[in-house]
């Protein structure tokens, strides 16, 4: 989906007569830990999610890189997978064991726009691949980093079903959507 994505944005972007400009960033959230995928290979450095009152949510630290075309943004998607934290499965030879966020930011002055007014609309694409649930095989030694990346794995997936189920309550006035993420 993330290269079909870039090729609709650049493709509009090329398009419209506005000047557009986009930045992407790459992370990936690991045993409950965010890293950039892009700057920190070797999961070194954890970042922190911090709020800002006139922003909202960021990540804080993780590196944004200006992109002119949709070559050179699935460059940086193709260096920010090869990154991703991986581990031989009895399903896949190579099976993710982080969850990642891709972003793209759009910039675009409005039509109306005077030169150096310093106008922009602001758009975000985010674009997350989960990592997959794993069942626990009793008859199989485990190491400890594989305990866990498959307990984080599962209670991240936990939570967010449980956001979602939330989300759903909320939107149908309290009606149960149990089951139903």
């Amino acid at each position: 989906i993330i290269p079909r994505a870039v090729r609709d944005v650049f493709t509009h972007m090329r398009k419209s007569k506005a000047k557009c400009t986009a930045y992407v960033s790459f992370l990936q959230i690991y045993n409950e830990k965010i890293f950039d995928l892009l700057r920190d290979p070797g999961r070194i450095h954890p970042l922190q999610v911090k709020e800002d009152a006139g922003t909202g949510f960021y990540v804080d630290g993780l590196s944004e890189f200006g992109v002119s075309s949709a070559f050179d943004c699935l460059k940086l998607v193709r260096i920010g997978d090869d990154r991703r934290a991986v581990r031989s499965t009895n399903m896949n030879l190579m099976s993710s064991r982080s969850h990642t966020v891709f972003q793209m930011v759009m910039e675009t002055a409005p039509e109306d726009a005077e030169e150096g007014d310093g106008r922009v609309i602001k758009s975000k694409l985010n674009l997350v691949d989960l990592a997959g649930s794993e069942k626990w095989n009793v008859h199989e030694h485990l190491t400890g980093a594989h305990v866990s990346e498959l307990t984080n794995i599962n209670l991240s997936l936990h939570t967010l079903g449980r956001c979602i189920e939330a989300l759903c309550l909320k939107s149908s006035g309290g009606a149960s959507t149990a089951g139903h993420y």
